[in-house]
């Protein structure tokens, strides 16, 4: 939430950031990153009421969610494309 802060801090006092496209784009994926975030916190309740429903297999395939995310937004960020 503090990187979340600090970002929202960034874009208030340099609002001209918001004209670079590829911000956008990594905007986007950061807040798939977050809605991420929100669906683990769901399955661990899931998991507390012992209603888990998912195979062994797509809990490895969910793992890597986060890390393909954050590969984009580190390219996005060193690569600039547009």
């Amino acid at each position: 939430m503090i990187a979340v802060g600090f970002g929202v801090a960034m874009l208030a006092l340099a609002p001209d950031y918001l004209l670079m496209r590829w911000l956008h784009v990594k905007l986007a994926l950061v807040l798939v990153l977050v809605g991420y975030h929100g669906a683990c916190f769901a399955l661990l309740q899931q998991f507390a009421a012992d209603r888990n429903t998912h195979s062994e297999r797509w809990y490895r395939l969910f793992n890597e969610l986060p890390a393909l995310l954050l590969i984009g937004i580190v390219i996005l960020v060193v690569v600039k494309p547009f």
